[in-house]
């Protein structure tokens, strides 16, 4: 499968759950039991991949059809894998240049499967496997993590502030249980929301976000919030809830989706980075709470 095929069947995918959920198309993520990780290399997914997973996985911990094989375990007759991509770099022979070499570019698409899919796991894999903190734990973690971001944080309505490089958020007791989800699911979807915003100030990632509402890269900039929000929510255990000014921006969102086979994949690429730069700012024993 090429790159634009990828991308499309994945954009696709996204927007059938877009319009199947509307406004609530983000609960799904995070109903996997823990970060993401390759069977093989204990290595998280990011990106795409993480995106990917965490809204269509029904587990975890992911493998190739051969990765599942090498530990003795079989992937299920008929299951259908998850395709990921994975992009790098290479050097290549270039006589038009100075030393003789330039970088190249690549693009693979392979598929995965969830530890659900497969049979005959051994008992040393399935001892191994960590489970998600409690939410008390989590609820800790993440008030610790948040905190060791140094963001300057005010009581107010919930946003960031560029201006003033501050995020504002209501008292906890403000959110509420609703049918769907917690009140501490809305507390820190939406706190976690403000501080990927945080994340892109001059200062820090520089990301360009638009000045009012129904300007495109206002919209990209908040999608990339809610990613950046989702990918934490999860890392850190706890449920994502959608922030209540989330369906505005649906239609929006879909039409760009529509336009633009690749934009999501750059939006969760841009939240990977905002995790990344507020992972750099925690402790070694905080960068993986789930």
């Amino acid at each position: 499968m090429n790159k634009q095929t990828l991308e499309q069947t994945i954009t696709d995918k996204i927007i059938e759950q877009m319009e199947t959920c509307g406004a609530d198309w983000t609960r799904p993520f995070n109903t996997i039991d823990g970060l993401p990780q390759n069977i093989i290399s204990g290595e998280v997914y990011r990106g795409g991949n993480y995106l990917l997973a965490i809204m269509f996985a029904d587990c975890h911990l992911l493998g190739t059809y051969k990765q599942w094989k090498s530990i003795g375990a079989n992937v299920r007759k008929g299951e259908k894998g998850l395709p990921m991509m994975k992009y790098g770099t290479f050097v290549k022979e270039d006589a038009s240049s100075k030393d003789g070499k330039s970088q190249g570019q690549y693009f693979n698409s392979f598929s995965v499967f969830t530890a659900n899919q497969v049979d005959n796991l051994p008992e040393w894999f399935v001892d191994t496997v960590e489970t998600r903190p409690d939410l008390t734990t989590a609820i800790k973690n993440a008030d610790e993590f948040v905190a060791n971001t140094k963001a300057v944080i005010k009581n107010g309505p919930p946003c960031y502030i560029p201006s003033k490089d501050q995020i504002q958020m209501p008292i906890r007791a403000d959110f509420k249980d609703t049918d769907t989800s917690s009140a501490t699911s809305h507390y820190y979807s939406t706190l976690l929301h403000e501080l990927t915003h945080w994340t892109g100030n001059a200062i820090r990632l520089d990301r360009k976000g638009g000045k009012r509402f129904g300007d495109p890269a206002y919209a990209f900039e908040e999608l990339v919030a809610e990613l950046g929000a989702a990918f934490l929510c999860n890392r850190l255990g706890i449920d994502t809830s959608p922030r209540v000014d989330h369906a505005k921006y649906l239609s929006n969102w879909l039409q760009a989706l529509k336009n633009d086979q690749s934009l999501i994949l750059d939006a969760a690429k841009y939240a990977q980075k905002a995790v990344d730069y507020v992972l750099e700012l925690q402790p070694q024993q905080l960068e993986v709470a789930a």
